[in-house]
Protein backbone atom coordinates (compact mmCIF):
# COMPACT_ATOMS: atom_id res chain seq x y z
CA UNK A 1 0.00 0.00 0.00
CA UNK A 2 0.89 3.69 -0.71
CA UNK A 3 2.16 6.21 2.20
CA UNK A 4 1.81 9.76 0.65
CA UNK A 5 3.05 11.75 2.95
CA UNK A 6 1.99 15.71 4.02
CA UNK A 7 -0.97 15.32 1.64
CA UNK A 8 -3.82 18.02 2.03
CA UNK A 9 -7.29 17.52 1.90
CA UNK A 10 -8.89 19.85 -0.23
CA UNK A 11 -12.13 19.66 0.44
CA UNK A 12 -14.79 17.56 2.80
CA UNK A 13 -17.43 15.36 1.65
CA UNK A 14 -20.76 15.94 3.60
CA UNK A 15 -20.17 12.47 5.40
CA UNK A 16 -17.18 13.90 7.05
CA UNK A 17 -14.50 12.26 4.30
CA UNK A 18 -11.67 14.75 3.89
CA UNK A 19 -11.24 14.61 0.08
CA UNK A 20 -7.34 14.47 -1.23
CA UNK A 21 -6.33 14.52 -5.02
CA UNK A 22 -3.29 12.50 -5.58
CA UNK A 23 -1.95 12.11 -8.96
CA UNK A 24 -5.19 12.64 -10.75
CA UNK A 25 -7.49 10.17 -8.63
CA UNK A 26 -9.62 11.56 -5.57
CA UNK A 27 -8.82 10.09 -2.31
CA UNK A 28 -11.36 9.76 0.63
CA UNK A 29 -9.83 10.02 4.18
CA UNK A 30 -12.20 9.55 7.32
CA UNK A 31 -11.73 12.02 10.07
CA UNK A 32 -9.67 14.19 8.06
CA UNK A 33 -11.31 18.11 7.64
CA UNK A 34 -10.57 20.51 4.92
CA UNK A 35 -7.35 22.29 4.98
CA UNK A 36 -5.72 19.86 7.00
CA UNK A 37 -2.46 18.00 6.00
CA UNK A 38 -0.73 14.33 6.96
CA UNK A 39 0.34 11.32 5.74
CA UNK A 40 -2.39 9.03 4.48
CA UNK A 41 -1.75 5.43 3.93
CA UNK A 42 -3.87 4.34 0.38
CA UNK A 43 -6.13 1.60 1.81
CA UNK A 44 -8.06 0.41 -1.21
CA UNK A 45 -7.84 1.70 -4.86
CA UNK A 46 -11.09 2.09 -7.24
CA UNK A 47 -11.08 3.23 -10.67
CA UNK A 48 -12.39 6.25 -9.96
CA UNK A 49 -11.35 7.06 -6.84
CA UNK A 50 -9.64 5.56 -3.62
CA UNK A 51 -9.56 5.42 -0.10
CA UNK A 52 -7.37 6.05 2.54
CA UNK A 53 -6.41 6.23 6.44
CA UNK A 54 -4.83 9.17 8.28
CA UNK A 55 -1.78 7.64 9.86
CA UNK A 56 -0.40 11.44 11.13
CA UNK A 57 -1.78 14.73 11.37
CA UNK A 58 0.90 17.61 10.07
CA UNK A 59 -1.66 20.32 9.91
CA UNK A 60 -4.87 20.57 11.92
CA UNK A 61 -8.08 22.62 11.56
CA UNK A 62 -8.65 24.85 14.28
CA UNK A 63 -12.30 23.39 14.15
CA UNK A 64 -10.54 19.67 15.06
CA UNK A 65 -11.04 18.53 18.41
CA UNK A 66 -9.88 15.63 20.41
CA UNK A 67 -12.26 12.99 20.42
CA UNK A 68 -13.69 11.61 24.06
CA UNK A 69 -14.20 7.90 23.11
CA UNK A 70 -11.72 5.08 23.58
CA UNK A 71 -13.19 3.70 20.76
CA UNK A 72 -13.20 6.64 18.22
CA UNK A 73 -11.81 5.40 14.96
CA UNK A 74 -12.33 1.73 15.62
CA UNK A 75 -16.28 1.36 16.49
CA UNK A 76 -18.31 1.57 13.59
CA UNK A 77 -20.35 4.19 15.33
CA UNK A 78 -19.39 7.74 15.51
CA UNK A 79 -17.53 9.31 12.46
CA UNK A 80 -17.41 13.28 13.69
CA UNK A 81 -16.26 13.58 16.98
CA UNK A 82 -13.03 14.94 15.95
CA UNK A 83 -15.16 17.95 14.88
CA UNK A 84 -16.00 20.92 17.01
CA UNK A 85 -20.35 20.92 17.63
CA UNK A 86 -20.52 23.71 15.68
CA UNK A 87 -18.73 22.65 12.76
CA UNK A 88 -20.63 19.20 13.41
CA UNK A 89 -24.32 21.17 12.85
CA UNK A 90 -22.82 23.58 10.07
CA UNK A 91 -21.84 20.20 8.16
CA UNK A 92 -25.13 18.49 8.61
CA UNK A 93 -26.78 21.54 6.70
CA UNK A 94 -24.71 21.65 3.85
CA UNK A 95 -25.20 18.01 3.56
CA UNK A 96 -29.04 18.94 3.26
CA UNK A 97 -28.19 21.76 0.96
CA UNK A 98 -25.92 19.60 -1.38
CA UNK A 99 -28.08 16.77 -1.76
CA UNK A 100 -31.34 19.05 -2.15
CA UNK A 101 -29.22 20.59 -4.85
CA UNK A 102 -27.29 17.76 -6.50
CA UNK A 103 -30.14 14.94 -6.20
CA UNK A 104 -33.58 16.25 -6.28
CA UNK A 105 -32.75 19.89 -8.50
CA UNK A 106 -33.41 22.33 -5.51
CA UNK A 107 -31.01 25.25 -6.62
CA UNK A 108 -29.89 27.11 -3.78
CA UNK A 109 -32.49 29.94 -2.42
CA UNK A 110 -35.12 27.71 -4.10
CA UNK A 111 -36.20 27.12 -0.68
CA UNK A 112 -35.35 28.43 3.03
CA UNK A 113 -32.79 26.42 4.43
CA UNK A 114 -32.73 26.88 8.20
CA UNK A 115 -29.40 25.92 10.33
CA UNK A 116 -29.43 22.51 12.17
CA UNK A 117 -31.49 22.30 15.47
CA UNK A 118 -28.80 20.59 17.98
CA UNK A 119 -29.69 19.14 21.35
CA UNK A 120 -27.04 17.25 23.70
CA UNK A 121 -23.99 15.44 22.22
CA UNK A 122 -24.01 12.74 24.99
CA UNK A 123 -26.18 10.42 26.77
CA UNK A 124 -28.97 11.11 23.81
CA UNK A 125 -29.96 7.05 23.21
CA UNK A 126 -33.17 5.45 24.95
CA UNK A 127 -32.42 2.44 22.78
CA UNK A 128 -29.67 0.47 21.70
CA UNK A 129 -28.11 -2.58 20.42
CA UNK A 130 -25.29 -4.85 20.93
CA UNK A 131 -23.40 -8.13 19.98
CA UNK A 132 -22.26 -10.23 22.68
CA UNK A 133 -19.13 -12.37 22.57
CA UNK A 134 -18.26 -15.16 24.97
CA UNK A 135 -15.08 -13.37 26.82
CA UNK A 136 -15.35 -10.65 25.27
CA UNK A 137 -18.55 -9.17 26.36
CA UNK A 138 -20.75 -6.77 24.86
CA UNK A 139 -20.00 -4.58 21.79
CA UNK A 140 -20.31 -2.89 17.86
CA UNK A 141 -19.57 -3.90 14.91
CA UNK A 142 -16.31 -2.04 14.32
CA UNK A 143 -15.85 0.49 11.05
CA UNK A 144 -13.56 -2.57 9.08
CA UNK A 145 -16.33 -4.82 9.75
CA UNK A 146 -15.04 -6.91 12.79
CA UNK A 147 -16.46 -7.08 16.56
CA UNK A 148 -15.35 -4.33 18.72
CA UNK A 149 -15.95 -4.91 22.42
CA UNK A 150 -17.05 -1.98 24.58
CA UNK A 151 -17.58 -1.27 28.50
CA UNK A 152 -19.30 2.25 28.31
CA UNK A 153 -20.72 4.08 24.70
CA UNK A 154 -20.39 8.06 25.07
CA UNK A 155 -24.01 8.11 23.38
CA UNK A 156 -25.74 5.69 26.10
CA UNK A 157 -27.45 7.00 29.61
CA UNK A 158 -25.45 5.93 32.79
CA UNK A 159 -28.12 2.61 33.38
CA UNK A 160 -27.13 1.27 30.06
CA UNK A 161 -23.54 1.46 30.34
CA UNK A 162 -24.54 -0.54 33.87
CA UNK A 163 -25.73 -3.62 32.11
CA UNK A 164 -22.95 -3.51 29.29
CA UNK A 165 -20.53 -3.81 31.81
CA UNK A 166 -21.89 -6.25 33.78
CA UNK A 167 -20.57 -9.61 34.49
CA UNK A 168 -24.08 -11.37 35.44
CA UNK A 169 -24.72 -11.89 31.13
CA UNK A 170 -21.69 -14.20 31.58
CA UNK A 171 -23.44 -17.53 32.74
CA UNK A 172 -26.14 -17.23 29.98
CA UNK A 173 -26.09 -19.89 27.32
CA UNK A 174 -25.77 -19.33 24.23
CA UNK A 175 -25.88 -15.32 24.45
CA UNK A 176 -25.38 -13.66 21.02
CA UNK A 177 -27.06 -9.91 21.69
CA UNK A 178 -29.00 -7.61 23.52
CA UNK A 179 -31.21 -4.88 22.40
CA UNK A 180 -31.97 -2.70 25.49
CA UNK A 181 -34.91 0.59 25.58
CA UNK A 182 -35.10 2.51 28.69
CA UNK A 183 -37.70 5.41 29.32
CA UNK A 184 -37.93 8.73 30.83
CA UNK A 185 -38.01 6.94 34.17
CA UNK A 186 -34.55 5.11 33.81
CA UNK A 187 -36.75 2.31 33.62
CA UNK A 188 -35.04 -0.69 30.71
CA UNK A 189 -36.17 -3.58 28.52
CA UNK A 190 -34.27 -6.13 27.88
CA UNK A 191 -34.35 -8.41 25.08
CA UNK A 192 -31.77 -11.18 24.95
CA UNK A 193 -30.66 -12.62 21.51
CA UNK A 194 -30.11 -16.51 22.43
CA UNK A 195 -31.60 -19.93 21.89
CA UNK A 196 -31.47 -21.18 25.06
CA UNK A 197 -33.29 -20.62 28.35
CA UNK A 198 -32.32 -18.55 31.32
CA UNK A 199 -33.13 -16.30 34.45
CA UNK A 200 -31.72 -13.12 35.55
CA UNK A 201 -31.45 -12.50 39.67
CA UNK A 202 -34.25 -10.44 41.18
CA UNK A 203 -32.13 -8.33 42.57
CA UNK A 204 -30.24 -7.92 39.58
CA UNK A 205 -33.71 -6.88 37.48
CA UNK A 206 -34.87 -4.79 40.57
CA UNK A 207 -31.10 -2.69 40.98
CA UNK A 208 -30.88 -2.32 37.59
CA UNK A 209 -34.77 -1.34 36.77
CA UNK A 210 -35.83 -3.54 34.50
CA UNK A 211 -39.40 -4.15 33.86
CA UNK A 212 -39.52 -6.26 31.00
CA UNK A 213 -37.35 -9.13 29.75
CA UNK A 214 -37.41 -11.11 26.84
CA UNK A 215 -35.86 -13.19 24.87
CA UNK A 216 -35.53 -13.50 20.71
CA UNK A 217 -34.57 -16.55 18.66
CA UNK A 218 -33.44 -14.37 15.03
CA UNK A 219 -34.89 -16.35 11.82
CA UNK A 220 -32.21 -17.12 8.77
CA UNK A 221 -31.18 -14.01 7.40
CA UNK A 222 -32.58 -11.78 9.92
CA UNK A 223 -32.69 -7.98 8.67
CA UNK A 224 -32.53 -6.74 12.30
CA UNK A 225 -32.17 -7.45 15.88
CA UNK A 226 -35.49 -8.50 16.62
CA UNK A 227 -36.30 -10.08 13.74
CA UNK A 228 -37.36 -13.48 15.00
CA UNK A 229 -39.51 -15.64 17.35
CA UNK A 230 -39.80 -13.66 20.25
CA UNK A 231 -40.46 -14.58 24.28
CA UNK A 232 -41.72 -13.15 27.24
CA UNK A 233 -39.32 -14.03 29.99
CA UNK A 234 -40.89 -11.63 32.96
CA UNK A 235 -41.97 -8.18 34.03
CA UNK A 236 -44.24 -6.24 32.11
CA UNK A 237 -44.89 -6.82 28.47
CA UNK A 238 -44.49 -3.53 27.48
CA UNK A 239 -42.18 -0.31 28.42
CA UNK A 240 -44.55 2.71 28.85
CA UNK A 241 -42.47 5.80 28.12
CA UNK A 242 -43.42 9.72 27.32
CA UNK A 243 -42.43 12.14 24.31
CA UNK A 244 -44.61 15.56 23.43
CA UNK A 245 -46.87 15.08 26.93
CA UNK A 246 -48.18 12.04 25.94
CA UNK A 247 -47.78 8.31 27.04
CA UNK A 248 -46.90 5.30 25.37
CA UNK A 249 -46.59 1.82 25.58
CA UNK A 250 -43.66 0.24 23.62
CA UNK A 251 -43.64 -3.87 22.61
CA UNK A 252 -40.06 -4.97 21.40
CA UNK A 253 -40.44 -4.16 18.33
CA UNK A 254 -42.56 -0.81 17.98
CA UNK A 255 -40.90 1.98 16.42
CA UNK A 256 -39.59 4.68 18.92
CA UNK A 257 -37.27 7.59 17.61
CA UNK A 258 -34.16 6.99 20.01
CA UNK A 259 -33.56 10.89 20.94
CA UNK A 260 -36.54 12.02 22.77
CA UNK A 261 -34.84 15.44 23.03
CA UNK A 262 -34.67 15.68 19.55
CA UNK A 263 -37.38 13.75 18.40
CA UNK A 264 -40.29 16.23 20.41
CA UNK A 265 -38.68 19.30 18.96
CA UNK A 266 -39.15 17.64 15.19
CA UNK A 267 -42.73 16.70 16.42
CA UNK A 268 -43.83 20.14 17.68
CA UNK A 269 -42.35 21.86 14.78
CA UNK A 270 -44.00 19.45 12.32
CA UNK A 271 -47.61 20.23 13.62
CA UNK A 272 -46.63 24.20 14.14
CA UNK A 273 -46.05 24.08 10.44
CA UNK A 274 -48.95 21.97 9.18
CA UNK A 275 -50.85 25.70 10.80
CA UNK A 276 -53.90 22.87 11.19
CA UNK A 277 -57.17 23.90 12.36
CA UNK A 278 -60.14 22.29 14.37
CA UNK A 279 -61.57 21.88 11.34
CA UNK A 280 -59.34 20.66 9.63
CA UNK A 281 -58.95 16.57 8.66
CA UNK A 282 -54.96 15.42 8.59
CA UNK A 283 -53.23 12.16 8.03
CA UNK A 284 -50.31 10.56 9.64
CA UNK A 285 -48.80 8.52 7.26
CA UNK A 286 -46.37 5.48 8.63
CA UNK A 287 -47.50 6.50 12.34
CA UNK A 288 -46.08 3.70 13.83
CA UNK A 289 -47.10 4.38 17.40
CA UNK A 290 -48.82 7.65 16.79
CA UNK A 291 -47.16 10.16 18.37
CA UNK A 292 -47.30 12.74 15.37
CA UNK A 293 -50.80 11.94 14.92
CA UNK A 294 -51.70 11.93 18.53
CA UNK A 295 -49.86 15.22 18.93
CA UNK A 296 -51.39 17.09 15.97
CA UNK A 297 -54.89 15.64 17.52
CA UNK A 298 -54.91 18.52 19.96
CA UNK A 299 -54.64 21.18 16.93
CA UNK A 300 -57.46 19.39 14.23
CA UNK A 301 -60.80 18.34 13.75
CA UNK A 302 -59.64 14.21 13.00
CA UNK A 303 -56.72 12.84 12.89
CA UNK A 304 -56.39 9.76 10.50
CA UNK A 305 -53.30 7.54 11.47
CA UNK A 306 -52.00 4.73 8.85
CA UNK A 307 -49.47 2.07 9.92
CA UNK A 308 -48.64 -1.45 8.56
CA UNK A 309 -47.46 -2.92 11.76
CA UNK A 310 -50.53 -4.58 13.37
CA UNK A 311 -48.74 -4.23 16.59
CA UNK A 312 -47.39 -0.68 16.03
CA UNK A 313 -51.97 0.14 15.66
CA UNK A 314 -52.75 -1.76 18.92
CA UNK A 315 -50.16 0.29 20.77
CA UNK A 316 -51.15 3.33 19.38
CA UNK A 317 -55.06 2.78 19.39
CA UNK A 318 -54.76 1.78 23.67
CA UNK A 319 -52.10 4.91 23.67
CA UNK A 320 -55.18 6.96 22.24
CA UNK A 321 -57.78 5.98 24.93
CA UNK A 322 -54.69 6.12 27.99
CA UNK A 323 -54.31 10.14 26.75
CA UNK A 324 -58.06 10.46 26.61
CA UNK A 325 -57.76 11.57 22.62
CA UNK A 326 -60.89 10.68 20.96
CA UNK A 327 -60.11 12.30 17.88
CA UNK A 328 -57.65 10.35 16.19
CA UNK A 329 -58.57 6.57 14.25
CA UNK A 330 -55.73 4.24 12.96
CA UNK A 331 -55.85 2.26 10.19
CA UNK A 332 -54.06 -1.13 9.38
CA UNK A 333 -52.49 -1.48 5.92
CA UNK A 334 -50.21 0.64 3.40
CA UNK A 335 -50.44 4.15 2.63
CA UNK A 336 -50.31 3.59 -1.09
CA UNK A 337 -53.42 1.19 -0.68
CA UNK A 338 -55.69 3.22 1.85
CA UNK A 339 -55.26 6.80 0.59
CA UNK A 340 -57.00 6.27 -2.89
CA UNK A 341 -59.44 4.04 -1.38
CA UNK A 342 -60.98 5.39 1.76
CA UNK A 343 -63.09 8.91 1.09
CA UNK A 344 -62.28 10.70 4.12
CA UNK A 345 -58.06 10.49 3.20
CA UNK A 346 -58.95 12.28 0.04
CA UNK A 347 -60.10 15.14 1.78
CA UNK A 348 -56.96 15.61 4.29
CA UNK A 349 -55.98 19.06 3.94
CA UNK A 350 -52.66 17.74 5.51
CA UNK A 351 -50.50 14.67 5.56
CA UNK A 352 -47.71 13.69 7.83
CA UNK A 353 -45.13 11.79 6.34
CA UNK A 354 -42.61 9.82 8.57
CA UNK A 355 -41.51 7.29 6.50
CA UNK A 356 -38.22 4.94 6.81
CA UNK A 357 -35.08 5.21 5.34
CA UNK A 358 -35.80 4.28 1.33
CA UNK A 359 -38.74 6.78 1.69
CA UNK A 360 -41.92 7.20 0.49
CA UNK A 361 -42.11 4.73 -2.92
CA UNK A 362 -43.64 5.72 -5.99
CA UNK A 363 -46.91 4.32 -5.13
CA UNK A 364 -47.24 6.60 -2.58
CA UNK A 365 -46.35 9.56 -4.08
CA UNK A 366 -48.85 8.87 -6.88
CA UNK A 367 -51.74 8.05 -4.34
CA UNK A 368 -50.71 11.99 -3.02
CA UNK A 369 -50.45 13.45 -6.16
CA UNK A 370 -53.98 12.03 -7.22
CA UNK A 371 -55.36 13.08 -3.69
CA UNK A 372 -53.35 16.39 -3.89
CA UNK A 373 -53.80 17.53 0.48
CA UNK A 374 -53.03 21.17 0.61
CA UNK A 375 -49.96 20.63 2.77
CA UNK A 376 -47.70 17.97 2.99
CA UNK A 377 -45.02 17.75 6.52
CA UNK A 378 -42.47 15.25 5.42
CA UNK A 379 -39.79 14.05 8.18
CA UNK A 380 -37.01 12.11 6.38
CA UNK A 381 -34.31 10.07 7.71
CA UNK A 382 -31.92 10.22 4.77
CA UNK A 383 -31.59 13.66 2.82
CA UNK A 384 -31.29 11.56 -0.14
CA UNK A 385 -34.41 9.56 -0.55
CA UNK A 386 -36.09 12.86 0.32
CA UNK A 387 -34.58 15.27 -2.75
CA UNK A 388 -36.13 12.11 -4.61
CA UNK A 389 -39.15 12.03 -3.78
CA UNK A 390 -39.33 15.75 -3.21
CA UNK A 391 -38.18 16.10 -6.78
CA UNK A 392 -41.24 13.95 -7.72
CA UNK A 393 -43.82 16.18 -5.63
CA UNK A 394 -42.63 19.27 -7.35
CA UNK A 395 -42.74 18.08 -11.00
CA UNK A 396 -46.59 17.16 -9.87
CA UNK A 397 -47.64 20.96 -8.33
CA UNK A 398 -46.17 21.07 -5.09
CA UNK A 399 -43.79 24.04 -3.51
CA UNK A 400 -41.04 23.22 -1.11
CA UNK A 401 -41.70 25.91 1.63
CA UNK A 402 -38.94 25.11 4.04
CA UNK A 403 -36.31 22.16 5.06
CA UNK A 404 -34.91 22.71 8.58
CA UNK A 405 -32.24 19.93 9.37
CA UNK A 406 -32.30 18.60 12.97
CA UNK A 407 -29.35 16.72 14.33
CA UNK A 408 -30.62 13.38 15.80
CA UNK A 409 -27.80 11.72 15.91
CA UNK A 410 -25.05 13.26 17.39
CA UNK A 411 -21.92 12.29 16.55
CA UNK A 412 -22.82 10.45 13.55
CA UNK A 413 -23.34 11.97 9.58
CA UNK A 414 -26.65 11.14 10.02
CA UNK A 415 -29.07 14.13 9.77
CA UNK A 416 -33.36 14.67 9.91
CA UNK A 417 -35.01 16.82 7.86
CA UNK A 418 -38.73 18.24 8.46
CA UNK A 419 -40.21 19.73 5.16
CA UNK A 420 -43.16 22.04 4.25
CA UNK A 421 -44.81 21.54 0.85
CA UNK A 422 -47.91 23.29 -0.54
CA UNK A 423 -49.75 22.39 -3.51
CA UNK A 424 -50.65 25.20 -6.40
CA UNK A 425 -54.02 24.12 -6.19
CA UNK A 426 -54.00 23.60 -9.92
CA UNK A 427 -54.88 20.30 -12.70
CA UNK A 428 -51.07 19.01 -13.15
CA UNK A 429 -50.34 16.31 -15.40
CA UNK A 430 -48.08 13.32 -13.40
CA UNK A 431 -44.42 13.95 -15.07
CA UNK A 432 -42.45 10.77 -14.84
CA UNK A 433 -39.34 11.51 -12.54
CA UNK A 434 -35.81 10.05 -12.68
CA UNK A 435 -33.15 10.41 -10.16
CA UNK A 436 -30.21 12.77 -11.39
CA UNK A 437 -27.75 11.24 -9.83
CA UNK A 438 -28.56 7.43 -10.73
CA UNK A 439 -25.58 5.40 -9.55
CA UNK A 440 -26.26 7.12 -6.39
CA UNK A 441 -29.98 6.25 -6.26
CA UNK A 442 -29.41 2.81 -7.55
CA UNK A 443 -27.15 2.36 -4.16
CA UNK A 444 -30.03 2.88 -1.96
CA UNK A 445 -32.70 0.51 -3.53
Amino acid sequence: MDLIRNAEAVNETVEGDGVLRVGGKVVFVPGMMRGESGDVLITAEGKKYSRGKLIALREASPERISPDCPYYGVCGGCSLLHMTRERELSLKKERVRETLSRIGGFPDGSCELTDTVGGMREGYRNKAEFLYEKGKGFGYVGREGGFVPVSSCRLLPPEMNRLIASSVFRSISGLRGMVVRTNHRGESMLVLRTSEAFSLPDVFLSENRIVSLWKVTLRNKAVHALDGELTHIGGDTHLEDKICGLSFRLSPQAFFQINREIAEKIYHRAVELSGLEKSDLAVDAYSGVGAIGMTAAAHAGNVIGVEIVPEAVEDARIAARNNGICNITFLTGRCETLLPLDQRLKEAKTVFLDPPRKGCGKALLKALIDAKPEKLVYVSCDPATLARDLAALRDNGYTLKRAEPYDMFPGTEHVETVCCLYHQKKDFISVPYEPKDADYMNQLK
